[in-house]
């Protein structure tokens, strides 16, 4: 049986700094999976108010995925204690983020050089997640070259992970180099657990074809939904009407209402208008 029951899902992806957009998305159309951006594990860890209050206002009536990175496996045990006291249905760990001031720290993508730790940290990580909560990884095909993914998924398969996401690029792409789908067949055939694809999908017909074509167990969308925060309605309900300028006006209002400050509207609001 799948994880949550879900056949066919679609995933809202974990983007750093869009932790309100998965409120948008509750609001116009729930996805079937809320993975929400990364908290950071070290020895001072501070939880974000923002980041819990999602989790405590979504949690109890939808399916919200907390993930987490880092790579000192002897500080994810209290926060991994923590995370069992809140509302969500699963635990993620970050193996894929691409920025240069994270990566250069040896956590999320950095530690697709190193799969000696991830062996350790995702066989830690196995052993403190408790039931019902879901243990999943997220992860990039390599760092400079896709050729991590093959050890990735045997460490998944020794430490019994109970689903994944693949990102198809490197850490090396970015988010700017086309997703290599050539690959995802590949990878999902050789995943020993129900598995997400995740890059560039941007409409419901291209997921729903993604899934069809490589067998995956759904697809995780983020930038698409920054676009078209109504993707998800669309998938769950098929004759849903496209949404109307009224509603994105709507989208608008809300993004500079609840931006903070210029740099989040920009990204917000470059995405909403090229599309």
């Amino acid at each position: 049986m799948p994880p949550f029951g879900l056949q066919s899902p679609f995933a809202l992806a974990p983007m750093c700094d869009f932790v309100p957009l998965g409120r948008y998305v509750a609001k116009v159309g729930p996805t079937d999976i809320f993975h929400i951006e990364y908290t950071r594990v070290h020895e001072h860890l501070s939880w974000d108010d923002e980041w819990i209050k999602f989790i405590n206002d979504i949690g109890p009536n939808n399916c919200v995925i907390a993930q987490l990175i880092g790579c000192e496996v002897e500080f994810f045990k209290k926060a991994m204690d923590y995370l069992h006291t809140l509302p969500i249905k699963g635990i993620d760990l970050n193996l894929g983020c691409p920025a240069p001031k994270v990566y250069k720290n040896n956590v999320g993508g950095g530690l697709l050089r190193q799969l000696d730790h991830v062996d350790r940290l995702v066989g830690a990580m196995r052993e403190w997640v408790r039931p019902p909560l879901t243990f999943s990884v997220k992860f990039r095909l390599g760092f400079d070259e896709p050729d991590a993914w093959g050890g990735v998924l045997e460490i998944l398969r020794k430490h019994g992970v109970d689903w994944t996401t693949v990102h198809l690029r490197t850490v090396a792409d970015g988010y700017h180099a086309p997703a290599r789908y050539a690959l995802a067949r590949d990878v999902a055939a050789a995943s020993p657990c129900p598995m997400l694809i995740n890059g560039d999908i941007q409409t419901v017909a291209q997921g729903l074809e993604m899934i069809e074509q490589t067998k995956c167990w759904g697809v995780s969308v983020g930038r698409g939904a920054i676009r078209y925060p109504w993707i998800f309605r669309r998938k769950n309900n098929p004759a849903t009407a496209p949404a109307t300028f009224a509603e994105a006006h709507d989208y608008l209002q809300w993004v500079v209402a609840g931006c903070r400050s210029i740099g989040p509207m920009k990204g917000y609001l470059n995405f909403l208008g090229l599309s």
